[in-house]
Formats: C-alpha cells, sequence, structure tokens
C-alpha cells in the first residue's frame, strides 16, 4: 500500500487533524495530541485490540528529512504514525513520541549535537564527523536490497581515453549528493590526497553536485559530463533500465564498501531496558510483520538487519584519513558535504 493508497483512504486527512507541526529554530517538530503514535513494532494488532494495562513511554526521534525520499514530511510522518498506531500497543507501551525533522544539514547536525533524543537516523560519516560515538550506539543498519553497503564508482564514458584519476585533471566531474553519498565525494578526496593531486575543487575543471543518481549519471552518458560518481547499486539500476547506460560509461575507480545509514540510540542509561530492547528486536523484525513492511516501503528500504561487526571499519578509517589530510593542511576541520557548509 503507498501513500496514495492512504490518500483515498481519508487516512492523512484525518491524522492531520491529530498532529500539529510547530516551527523551531530551523526544523519541524511534530507531536502527536492525545494518545502519541509509536514507531517502532513487528507485532501488529488494531487499536481495539490493545490492553487496558499499557506502560507509559516517551520516545524522542531526530529524522534527516531526506529519509522521506521527497516525500511531503508532514504526510509521510502522519503516515508513519497511523502505521505505528496498530503495532504500538500490541507490544503493551503507550507512546508519546516526538519527531524532529531538521530542515537544513546544519540545523541536522545541530539538532544531534544539542538536542536530547531516543533514536536517530543517522549517515555513518556524520557518526564519525560529529564526534557522536559517545552520545549514541548504533544497533541496525538499512538494508537497501542491495546488501548493507554501498560502493562508489567513478565513472567515465566508455569510448574516452579517461583510464585513470590522473587523466581526470582538468575534466567536468558530476557527483551525487542526497544527504547519504557525501562518503563518496570524502573517498575521491582521500584518492586525490593519496596521490598527491590536490584538493577536488582546484584539481577538476568543474565540480558539480546533483541529488538524483539520473541527473548524475546521464550528464555522462549524454557527453556533457567527462566523470561521474555514484554508487553502484543506484547504476545497477540505471543499467536495468537502459541497458544501453551500461554499454556507455564504465567505472575506472571503485571504493571498499560503505556502510548505509544507521539506526542509532542513545548511549545514556534508558528509564526502561526493557523498552529499549523492544524498540530494537521489534525494528529488526519489520520485515515479517504487514505494518512492519508498510514502514519500510514509506521510506523505500527492504529490510533493517543488525548491525554487523566491522560494517563501519571502512568509514572510520577514510574518516580518520581525511582528518589526518586536514590536518597537514591546517584545516580546522575534517570537510563537510559539498554544498553544505559547517553549522
Amino acid at each position: 500500500m503507498n501513500l496514495q493508497t492512504w490518500r483515498r483512504a481519508g487516512v492523512i486527512a484525518a491524522l492531520r487533524g491529530m498532529s500539529r507541526c510547530v516551527a523551531v529554530a530551523g526544523w519541524s517538530t511534530l507531536a502527536a495530541g492525545g494518545l502519541a503514535l509509536f514507531v517502532f513494532s513487528s507485532w501488529g494488532a488494531s487499536a481495539a485490540d490493545a490492553s487496558p494495562r499499557v506502560k507509559p513511554e516517551t520516545l524522542r526521534i531526530v529524522f534527516h528529512e531526506k529519509v522521506f525520499n521527497g516525500l511531503n514530511v508532514n504526510e509521510a510522518t502522519s503516515a508513519f504514525r497511523f502505521l505505528a498506531q496498530t503495532v504500538g500497543r500490541k507490544m503493551g507501551y503507550e507512546i508519546a513520541t516526538e519527531i524532529v525533522v531538521p530542515r537544513s544539514e546544519s540545523a541536522y547536525r545541530e539538532a544531534l549535537r544539542t538536542s536530547e533524543f531516543d533514536l536517530v537516523v543517522i549517515n555513518p560519516w556524520v557518526l564519525f564527523s560529529e564526534g557522536l560515538e559517545q552520545k549514541i550506539r548504533p544497533e541496525l543498519v538499512v538494508d537497501d536490497g542491495e546488501g548493507t553497503a554501498k560502493r562508489f564508482l567513478v565513472l567515465t564514458r566508455s569510448d574516452s581515453s579517461l583510464t585513470n584519476l590522473v587523466s581526470l585533471h582538468g575534466r567536468n566531474l558530476v557527483t551525487l549528493n542526497n544527504g547519504f553519498a557525501d562518503v563518496g565525494v570524502f573517498w575521491l578526496d582521500s584518492l586525490l590526497d593519496g596521490s598527491g593531486l590536490g584538493a577536488r575543487e582546484s584539481f577538476f575543471g568543474t565540480y558539480e553536485t546533483a541529488a538524483k543518481p539520473a541527473h548524475v549519471v546521464l550528464p555522462l552518458f549524454f557527453g556533457k559530463k567527462d566523470a561521474a560518481i555514484v554508487d553502484a547499486g543506484s547504476l545497477k539500476v540505471m543499467v536495468e533500465l537502459n541497458p544501453q547506460v551500461g554499454r556507455v560509461v564504465r567505472p575506472i575507480l571503485s571504493s571498499e564498501p560503505m556502510s548505509n545509514p544507521l539506526i542509532a540510540f542513545r548511549s545514556s542509561p534508558w528509564r526502561s531496558d526493557d523498552f529499549r530492547k523492544d524498540i530494537v528486536d521489534a525494528m529488526a523484525r519489520f520485515e515479517e510483520d504487514p505494518e512492519g513492511r508498510q514502514v519500510l516501503l514509506l521510506f523505500k528500504i527492504k529490510r533493517l538487519t543488525r548491525l554487523p561487526a566491522g560494517l563501519l571499519d571502512n568509514v572510520r578509517a577514510l574518516h580518520a584519513a581525511r582528518g589526518a589530510a586536514a590536518q597537514r593542511r591546517g584545516d580546522d576541520q575534517v570537510p563537510h558535504a559539498p554544498g553544505v557548509s559547517p553549522p
């Protein structure tokens, strides 16, 4: 069932009346009036089946707005709450939920550093660049159907003479920047650093970013750009849609696997350890439950899985390398995503 179906059923319209959206310091806080709707569980039940003996809890969540994949944030959040209503009570909890959706990258990072929250969907690069390893603990990772990690590719046209990094000097590059793809850009920076080729801004003739894979690959396909950076999964989808793409463009460099976005939880003590455990367990089993699958569908992901040992090692190593390079150059900090000003 997709978002359009919810609209036809009148669900979102009804939920709009239950929710209030208040602008606060650059982001929106969405809080449900009365009985708040729980975000997570893999055990579905209707509200009519709820036990009268439920335990009250509070859950505070931070989302990056791009996890909603272009959907209206208010409507997506309302649909999210509605799906959660049918599963939260079955766990035995009545939960007051506060959802924070920062409306800019700087506001998002500020919220992570300064606000109190219980759960966050986070880019692994941000986990390290904002020094959040003590504040939050990653428990789950997004599986987008291609696994829990992405390889980033440098692409050129098959009919060009551009076959290595040095050959790209002075050329026109476009990269993916969708809120979670900045790891690929920093991987490129590490290659430039390691080869003594300088900063990307001076190495390339022009450097641009795009929010969608098609807007990265197609300019290369049509010869408007000389090179592109995109993740292997996105390229695979485009080749499946148009096999000619696979004949025209080719990868000349590939990164190590870099972790997908994470679900991380507050490290400091919770009022109830059982409550925290129930949330993690339920999210890890979303795929097994109809309501859970609707939540996954809303966010366009296949499943959530428990964080495998070592999954973050490549991102951690890349971040350390970028930090060392920044110190050699005398920079104040490890760089943020392209086109994003540090907070």
